[in-house]
């Protein structure tokens, strides 16, 4: 799944039905490993997945779940082909590079064309650390309805938030 010395910088496509961890990141300013994560289908699938070390687009514009989200950091996951819907990982190598402070209020953020919400609300679990220079994950514990841009949200204000200037 990848390194922090050895990851693909741009979109990549998974082709099958087993689940998969898509060893993406961005090295545009500083080297960033961010992996992103899909669970098995029951039928064969295309998906294709990016990650970009940037501000997402309209991260004020949040539904009434979410109170603040991430501003360094996006990924993309598209389902190309095929029909099975799946579970979706994102995971952090250093919690405080990712502005992540707080498990319990950390949601799945999705952009659903309109606003940023909370992909999965009430059906995620997190697992490592959420402080320093902790790894983890937060992984949906059902699928996913729709396929976009993802990132790091939180149901609190104490989000740690930092400003990036990168942009997709």
């Amino acid at each position: 799944a990848g390194s922090s010395g050895s990851f693909i910088q741009g979109p990549m496509q998974k082709i099958g039905n087993t689940a998969f961890v898509f060893p993406v990141g961005d090295n545009n300013n500083t080297i960033r490993w961010r992996r992103i994560g899909i669970g098995s289908s029951a039928s064969v699938n295309t998906f294709r997945a990016g990650y970009r070390e940037q501000v997402p687009s309209n991260r004020t514009t949040l539904d009434g779940t979410l109170k603040t989200l991430s501003s360094m950091e996006v990924w993309r996951l598209d389902r190309i082909s095929g029909t099975g819907d799946v579970p979706v990982t994102l995971y952090w190598e250093q919690a405080d590079e990712s502005g992540i402070d707080d498990c319990t209020n950390l949601r799945i953020a999705f952009w659903d064309g309109a606003k940023w919400a909370s992909a999965f609300e009430g059906n995620s679990t997190t697992s490592g650390l959420c402080n320093g220079n902790n790894s983890g994950s937060i992984s949906s514990t059902i699928n996913a309805a729709s396929y976009g841009f993802f990132t790091f949200g939180s149901a609190s204000t104490s989000f740690n938030s930092f400003n990036f200037k990168y942009y997709w």
